[in-house]
C-alpha cells in the first residue's frame, strides 16, 4: 500500500506547472474563438491623372543676369576731401547734374594766381601797344624830316654847282640831313624794339589764358556730375572722406533698355542662333515675356566651357527687373511628343525617382484599386511638370496626391480632383 502510494505520487511543483500550462491553454483558445478577428485599413482616398500623348517643348533653364548698356561707377579724377554730397541713393538724376564736390580750394586760388598773372600780361599789352603807337608817330616825324632834308640838300648841291650856293650851306645841309637820318634810324630801332616788348607781352598773355583754360579745366574735376541720365546707386562715401581716383563715389545706372546675359554650355552651340528667343520667368514659373537674342559669343570660355548670350529686353520687360538682378531664362530648342507628369507626383528613394500608378488589386476584382510603385527616368522640368523619359507610357493612371501616405500595394480610393488638369 505504502509502496503503491509512492509510486503515484508526483512532486508538488510537477503538478502545478502542468496545472498552469493547462490554463494558460485554455485560455489562449479561449480568447481566440471569442475575440474580434483583423480588419485591413480603409484605402487611401487619392487623386489620379491618366498620361496622354502630348506637344511638349524642349527647353533648358538658366540663370542670367540683368545688364544695363549704360551702367557706370562714379570715381573722381582728383585727390582731396569730399566737402558735398548733393544727391541720395536710388535719387534720379539728369545729365551733367553736379553729384559730389571735392574741395576746390587749392585749385581755386592757383586759378585766381593764374588770373591775376594774365590781368598783368594784358596791361602790358596795352601799354607796349601805346608805346608803339608813339613810337610809329615819331618815325613819320623822322621820315618827314628826312624827306625834307633830302630835298634840300639837293636844292643846294644844284645851287653849288651853279656857284649861286656857298661850300658852307652846303655842308650845313648835309649836316642836318645826316642828323635827320640818324633820328630815323634810332626811331626805327625804337619801333622794333616796341614790337618786340609787344609780342613777348601778348606771349605772355596767351600763355596765361592757356594756363587759366587748363586750371579751368582741372577745377571741374573737383565737381563730379552725372554722365547721364539715371538713377543713383548705393553711396559708399560721407562728407569729410578723403577720396582719391580709386575711390567709388557710387554708381549710376540706367535702367532702361536692360539685356539678359546668359552663359550657356558649349553643347548647345549650334542650336544659338541671332535672333533666337529667351523666355524670361517670373517667381511662380510664369513666363513674363520673351527677349531676342542678338550676340552669341564666337568663342568658348576655357575656364566654363560655355558661351556668352545676350539678349535685349523691350520696354514693357525692362520695367519689371533691375540691372544687376539675378533671373531664370529657359531656351526652348524645339517640340516633340512625349508624356508629362506632375512635379508633386514624383518621389526619391536612395536617389531613384519613383511615382505611384493606380492598378487593379486582382483581375477578378478589376474596381478594388491599389497603388504601385514604379521607377521612372526623367527628363528635364517644364514649368510644374517632368517630362519622362523611361517608366510610363500612355493610359496609364498616375497617382498625384495623398502620395506620403502610401506604400507599394497600398489600397486606394479615386476621388475627384478640386481642379481639372488642363
Amino acid at each position: 500500500m505504502r509502496r503503491d502510494q509512492t509510486k503515484n505520487t508526483l512532486p508538488p511543483f510537477t503538478v502545478w506547472t502542468l496545472s498552469t500550462g493547462l490554463l494558460c491553454l485554455a485560455l489562449l483558445l479561449t480568447g481566440c474563438q471569442s475575440g474580434p478577428q483583423a480588419q485591413a485599413p480603409p484605402p487611401v482616398p487619392v487623386e489620379v491623372l491618366t498620361l496622354k500623348p502630348q506637344t511638349i517643348p524642349q527647353e533648358t533653364e538658366y540663370l542670367a543676369k540683368i545688364d544695363s548698356r549704360q551702367s557706370v561707377f562714379l570715381t573722381p579724377q582728383v585727390e582731396g576731401q569730399l566737402v558735398k554730397v548733393w544727391v541720395q541713393p536710388g535719387q534720379g538724376v539728369k545729365r551733367n547734374q553736379p553729384l559730389f564736390l571735392i574741395d576746390p580750394e587749392v585749385p581755386q586760388a592757383q586759378l585766381a594766381s593764374r588770373m591775376a598773372a594774365a590781368a598783368v600780361y594784358e596791361a602790358q599789352i596795352h601799354e607796349a601797344k601805346e608805346a608803339l603807337a608813339k613810337a610809329l608817330a615819331q618815325q613819320n616825324i623822322t621820315q618827314a624830316q628826312v624827306d625834307f632834308q633830302n630835298t634840300q640838300h639837293a636844292r643846294y648841291q644844284a645851287l653849288y654847282e651853279v656857284e649861286s650856293a656857298s661850300q658852307q650851306q652846303v655842308q650845313q645841309i648835309t649836316t642836318a640831313l645826316t642828323q635827320a637820318e640818324a633820328e630815323q634810324s634810332s626811331s626805327q630801332h625804337q619801333i622794333a624794339e616796341k614790337r618786340h616788348a609787344l609780342a613777348a607781352s601778348q606771349k605772355k598773355y596767351t600763355q596765361a589764358q592757356a594756363e587759366i583754360r587748363e586750371q579751368q579745366a582741372v577745377l571741374k574735376h573737383y565737381t563730379v556730375r552725372a554722365p547721364f541720365d539715371g538713377t543713383i546707386d548705393n553711396i559708399p562715401v560721407k562728407v569729410g572722406d578723403t577720396v582719391t581716383p580709386q575711390t567709388q563715389l557710387s554708381g549710376i545706372t540706367v535702367n532702361q533698355n536692360l539685356e539678359i546675359v546668359a552663359n550657356i554650355p558649349a553643347e548647345h552651340a549650334p542650336q544659338l542662333q541671332v535672333g533666337g528667343k529667351l523666355n524670361l520667368m517670373d517667381n511662380q514659373d510664369k513666363p513674363l515675356g520673351q527677349a531676342s537674342i542678338y550676340f552669341v559669343s564666337p568663342n568658348v570660355n576655357l575656364t566654363s566651357q560655355t558661351l556668352t548670350v545676350r539678349a535685349r529686353l523691350d520696354e514693357a520687360l525692362s520695367r519689371q527687373v533691375l540691372s544687376d538682378q539675378l533671373v531664370r531664362v529657359r531656351i526652348i530648342w524645339g517640340e516633340a511628343p512625349g508624356l508629362a507628369i506632375p512635379t508633386a507626383a514624383v518621389f526619391n528613394l536612395g536617389g531613384q525617382d519613383f511615382i505611384y500608378l493606380a492598378k487593379p488589386q486582382s483581375d477578378a476584382n478589376p474596381k478594388a484599386l491599389q497603388a504601385q510603385q514604379v521607377p521612372v527616368t526623367l527628363g528635364d522640368i517644364v514649368g510644374n511638370y517632368y517630362t519622362v523619359l523611361k517608366g510610363v507610357q500612355a493610359g496609364d493612371v498616375l497617382i498625384t496626391s495623398g502620395i506620403q501616405k502610401l506604400k507599394n500595394g497600398a489600397a486606394i480610393q479615386v476621388v475627384p480632383s478640386p481642379k481639372p488638369h488642363d
